[in-house]
């Protein structure tokens, strides 16, 4: 956890915690006005080890299928019943949690004390962490594949009230590492792209799904973080400022 007073200290549920500026940004993330932002491009040295990396581990190592019984179905069933994933489209792989287990998913959905690291087969995918987002909180850092063919359905998620930490926002984050022109998001009925090297704010309280009509495999990197004021003043704000103009 974040020194009490650090600009990495999680933000609170209760507006009266937080500044005007930080609150007027939760409430374009609460609304959905923000659904999906390209905050930066990843500096092109660092992402092309950190690709590297990502494809050695897809290529060295089978991910678990996210269907049935794996934890992130699971959670998104409870809270999108009606959720369906095209079977044996979608691998992940979990490369931050306690047991250094790439297969290990049952610390993704919800906070845990457990003291969790990333896998040490990583050198490059934690640098990229630390420059970036310095001592912003982790709930988790996953990667996924994504067949050609493949369809995560559409769905939603919550940015808030996440078990055990329901009192503070959760926002997701990809970084796309290889991807083709037949990847599409869709988002609250609007289409989206992402290219690769940039690291993107996905808004997964929208009704969002993805969809691979390439042939390619798709990789992302696709981590959640607590909202702080780091995020939000250095990457979130400015974005929309600038997407706005």
């Amino acid at each position: 956890m974040a020194e009490k007073g650090s600009k990495f200290l999680p933000i609170w549920d209760d507006i009266t915690l937080n500044s005007r500026a930080l609150n007027s940004v939760i409430d374009l993330l609460v609304t959905t006005q923000i659904k999906m932002l390209p905050l930066f491009e990843c500096d092109p040295v660092l992402f092309e080890r950190v690709k590297d990396e990502a494809i050695m581990l897809a290529r060295s190592h089978s991910g678990q299928s996210v269907q049935g019984d794996h934890p992130t179905a699971v959670y998104v069933k409870k809270n999108d019943p009606s959720w369906t994933v095209k079977p044996e489209s979608i691998e992940q792989y979990s490369l931050y949690n306690s047991r250094d287990d790439l297969l290990f998913n049952g610390e993704d959905s919800h906070w845990h004390s457990t003291k969790r690291r990333f896998n040490p087969q990583l050198r490059f995918i934690p640098q990229f962490i630390e420059r970036y987002f310095g001592a912003s909180e982790l709930q988790n850092f996953r990667m996924q594949c994504i067949r050609g063919g493949g369809d995560l359905g559409l769905h939603r998620e919550k940015i808030i009230g996440i078990p055990n930490r329901p009192r503070h926002f959760k926002i997701r984050f990809h970084l796309p590492i290889v991807t083709n022109p037949g990847v599409r998001f869709m988002m609250d009925g609007r289409a989206y792209t992402m290219r690769a090297g940039w690291v993107y704010l996905f808004n997964q309280v929208c009704l969002h799904n993805v969809e691979n009509k390439g042939d390619l495999l798709r990789i992302h990197l696709v981590f959640d973080f607590y909202l702080n004021e780091h995020i939000l003043g250095e990457f979130v704000a400015p974005a929309y400022r600038s997407a706005s103009a």
